[in-house]
């Protein structure tokens, strides 16, 4: 009896960690090629579903870009019946990675210049997982709270800390960067939870500099909350004068596409160029010369009534309608489904997220460029 019992519990043991060994392989990594052809745009060019429907898919937001430098991976996260994790598409071949085995909370992650190197924020800590090796890194912060909002340039990682606690009410404490080694941590605007309660989209600018957003008590974003601000390298502070949001900013860091209010302007708020009629999220293509745009539904017509991603020249605004996405447009924190449309670095094509109307399943679609 006794060397049976031996026998069972060595046999449980081992089976346990055949089993968490296998876990551990189908976390790092292949887990699923979906890529299928599902239609034509409205340019008679392919459209591809790359996730299915049993996956929650959803892009973080339509700033920054979420493709590699390379633009062999689309970072993304999704969930089955569980909670959302990292993952990876390729998206000429379709296969989906997992990232991590860590569940993901945080909101947007980032990708290291050139590199294949993706930072992810976390409670008092920033870690960093390796694409090449999977090989994943950790460094500590002088803090304890949640790190979110991550955008890279160099070697400085810029993000927004938040109330290490849960609830929906949780405010952000502020803006700080950190080097890529852990070193030079600096916080470098902090909410006063009497006027602003919430920081938003912060992204690098060309030599260092930095754009953001504040909002107010229960996310207000009206008025002078609309209006940009930009820390220069050496930490000055000043407002842009003109209401800018939903915005991206231009590959040589000197223009911001301004898409709720359907403009671009300098960095000193000066218009260059007005397109009201699609006012909405935007996206500049790696080179510049375009920028798509997907308009809000009070925008929206009989000729349009099912979304369109379109195409806009700069600074010449020719238009032309790309692809039906076909998605709710729900910017809520609790839902959050919008198309979130995104160039990919060699200007081949572009991915959105769609949930077709339902509200319920939100995939990726991939459709190709002429």
């Amino acid at each position: 009896m006794k060397l049976k019992l031996i026998f069972l519990l060595t046999f449980i043991v081992f089976a346990a960690i055949i089993a968490s060994l296998l876990f551990r392989n189908q976390n790092g990594r292949l887990v699923a090629n979906e890529k299928t052809l599902v239609g034509t745009s409205l340019l008679n060019t392919p459209i591809y579903q790359l996730t299915s429907d049993e996956w929650f898919a959803s892009i973080f937001y339509q700033t920054p870009n979420f493709f590699s430098s390379d633009g062999s991976e689309f970072l993304f996260r999704a969930r089955g019946l569980g909670p959302f994790y990292l993952y990876l598409v390729n998206p000429d071949s379709g296969a989906m990675r997992k990232v991590s085995s860590d569940v993901h909370f945080g909101w947007m992650p980032a990708w290291l210049d050139d590199a294949q190197k993706i930072y992810i924020g976390k409670g008092g800590a920033i870690k960093s997982v390796d694409v090449s090796n999977w090989e994943e890194e950790e460094f500590s912060l002088p803090t304890e709270n949640w790190i979110s909002f991550l955008d890279v340039q160099g070697n400085r990682i810029l993000f927004v800390e938040e109330e290490s606690r849960l609830g929906d009410d949780i405010k952000h404490i502020g803006l700080s960067v950190v080097n890529t080694d852990g070193s030079n941590y600096r916080q470098l605007y902090l909410a006063d939870w009497e006027t602003v309660f919430y920081l938003d989209h912060p992204m690098f600018l060309a030599d260092g500099e930095i754009l953001f957003l504040t909002r107010g008590v229960d996310r207000d974003f009206t008025g002078d909350f609309n209006k940009p601000w930009i820390v220069s390298a050496d930490g000055g502070l000043r407002q842009i004068p003109v209401q800018c949001s939903h915005y991206d900013v231009h590959p040589d860091g000197d223009k911001i596409l301004c898409g709720s209010e359907g403009y671009v302007i300098d960095l000193f708020g000066n218009i260059l160029m007005s397109f009201t009629e699609l006012s909405g999220h935007g996206a500049w293509s790696p080179d510049g010369d375009i920028f798509l745009m997907t308009t809000y539904p009070e925008m929206m017509n009989e000729e349009n009534a099912k979304g369109v991603i379109t195409l806009v020249t700069f600074p010449g605004g020719e238009k032309t309608a790309l692809v039906e996405h076909q998605s709710t447009y729900d910017s809520s924190l609790g839902v959050h489904i919008q198309p979130n449309a995104q160039f990919s670095p060699d200007g081949r094509y572009v991915i959105y997220e769609s949930d077709l109307g339902t509200r319920e399943i939100s995939r990726l679609y991939l459709v190709e460029l002429p």
